[in-house]
């Protein structure tokens, strides 16, 4: 069985840039890309190296401009502003630029070469989101917390997509815009949880309603007792008193 000549790299598994790495040899050459031991692999890099496998080393292409299982083959997509170039997922399919690392002095782009800058931020506290924002002139269709899904951008003009990124029809089928972050969650899912939390929270309120409401009986009840038996106790006091006024017969102060 082939040995693998290890080259040791810091422990972060996730971060690419400190992946266990292997000499190129062992990949069969990588032309400036990076040999990386299976093991070490992140699921997320199959689309960016096609070669991996759990069977032995792969090259990992994500830095280069090229492509395929020794990254020699040019990527057909010149993506811009640190956008990474991925292979088609099907045989005849075309490459794509993946805009997850394009992001320029702290500003996010998109588009089918990464080439449009955010000029409009949809975070609450108004910083540039690395996954909420728009471009080309676009408006923010809702606010959303940093930890909240992108809910897509009121288009221009001649613009289309989750962040107004594409020229009308040259939106790619089925487009899930991967930008600066994650991959973006579909509208229709974002509206769904909107939904949820909406009748969540018609439910408490009408809950605290109803418990408000008892609460104000009891009050009113316990008061209303309280008074009548002031009033009972106050009409046997001067009932009472009243007895006590009445004047008795004294035999002794009888006239025969």
């Amino acid at each position: 069985m082939k040995s693998l000549t290890i080259l040791p790299m810091p422990p972060d598994a996730r971060d690419p840039s400190s992946r266990t790495l292997v000499v190129d040899a062992d990949c069969g050459g990588c032309n400036d890309g990076r040999c990386i031991e299976p093991a070490m692999s992140d699921p997320s890099d199959v689309a960016s190296s096609p070669s991996s496998s759990a069977l032995g080393p792969s090259c990992d292409c994500r830095d280069t401009e090229f492509i395929g299982e020794h990254c020699d083959v040019p990527c057909s997509k010149q993506c811009e502003n640190g956008g990474k170039c991925v292979p088609a997922s099907s045989e005849g399919g075309e490459e794509t630029c993946s805009c997850t690392k394009a992001v320029v002095d702290g500003n996010p782009y998109a588009g089918l070469r990464c080439e449009y800058g955010a000029t409009k931020s949809c975070m609450t506290l108004g910083s540039v989101s690395k996954h909420s924002f728009c471009v080309n002139g676009g408006e923010c269709k809702d606010i959303v917390l940093d930890n909240e899904q992108h809910v897509d951008c009121d288009c221009p003009g001649g613009f289309e997509g989750p962040h107004c990124e594409y020229l009308e029809g040259e939106a790619p089928a089925g487009s899930t815009t991967t930008v600066a972050g994650a991959a973006l969650a579909s509208t229709d899912g974002s509206s769904q949880s909107r939904e949820i939390d909406t009748v969540v929270f018609i439910m408490i309120v009408a809950i605290a309603a109803v418990i408000g409401v008892l609460l104000l009986a009891f009050f009113v009840r316990a008061r209303r007792r309280r008074s009548d038996a002031k009033l009972r106790e106050r009409q046997a006091r001067e009932a009472t008193e009243e007895f006590s006024m009445v004047p008795t017969n004294d035999p002794e102060t009888e006239i025969i």
